[in-house]
């Protein structure tokens, strides 16, 4: 068996400067997918954990952990730091996902992008929990801030790249305004000033996207502003019609409470 990882990338011809990703049918049939990285490859299980593995006859570690915590149980340091390698897998693969939605949202397929992003999506915030699971229970994170602000500038993007190709335009400008709103917060929850946050290229690009949005679809006020526009000028008849009209629309994916 010839094990150089020469033959695994020989037909992969990629940029050296861009991320890159695909998926491909294993020595099983099942699909996995692979990102491309520095002097190598990652080969990673579309769904479940990355590596295809259970935890303690868990389908992952913060599934055990979560249980453990519920029965207060206490947790071990070598179960949190398999939470931590869950972690560091999982945001692999939601960078591997993103690749490959976008992609495919350049061909116009949406037969792999609607896909690619709920699965990004759910990545992402499955991460986000860990997270959160590691700052309740750890009282530190084993990360940079840099990955919880990447979480969330990623997950607007997926977010409103879901409401566009499901035709929702309203929902899509909606979603990015919510996320530009939480990651702001997030970047003053961890210091950065009102300049640096006026310069932050991830919230100058979230707005170039939204403005791209509303002259792409001439959308001046989304069903929402047009709510929040109501009320200002106490118009409550028309606000509380606008609203009724909201609570029919699909529920958004960006929740701020999950930043």
């Amino acid at each position: 068996m010839n094990l150089d990882l020469d033959l695994v990338t020989s037909d992969w011809h990629t940029p050296p400067d861009e991320i890159c990703a695909r998926v491909i049918r294993g020595m099983e049939g099942g699909e996995l997918v692979q990102l491309k990285v520095d002097l190598g490859v990652l080969q990673m299980h579309m769904d479940g954990r990355p590596d295809g593995q259970r935890f303690h006859g868990m389908p992952s570690a913060a599934e055990f952990i979560a249980h453990e915590l519920r029965v207060h149980r206490d947790v071990g340091a070598a179960d949190w730091a398999e939470l931590n390698r869950e972690l560091q897998q999982l945001n692999y693969r939601r960078l591997a996902f993103s690749v490959l939605a976008d992609q495919a949202l350049r061909d116009n397929n949406r037969a792999v992008s609607e896909p690619m992003l709920r699965r990004a999506f759910r990545d992402i915030t499955h991460c986000l929990g860990i997270l959160r699971t590691f700052e309740r229970h750890q009282h530190a994170v084993p990360t940079s801030p840099a990955l919880r602000a990447a979480l969330v500038y990623n997950r607007t993007l997926v977010a409103s790249r879901l409401r566009v190709v499901e035709g929702l335009i309203d929902e899509a400008i909606d979603e990015i305004g919510q996320g530009r709103r939480c990651l702001d917060e997030l970047l003053e929850r961890t210091g950065a000033e009102p300049e640096a946050r006026e310069a932050d290229p991830g919230l100058t690009y979230l707005k170039q996207q939204e403005a791209q949005l509303r002259h792409a679809h001439g959308v001046r006020q989304t069903l929402r502003e047009r709510i929040e526009a109501a009320v200002e000028n106490e118009d409550f008849e028309t606000a509380a019609r606008l609203r009724d009209e909201l609570r029919r629309r699909p529920k958004g994916y960006t929740v701020s409470e999950q930043f």
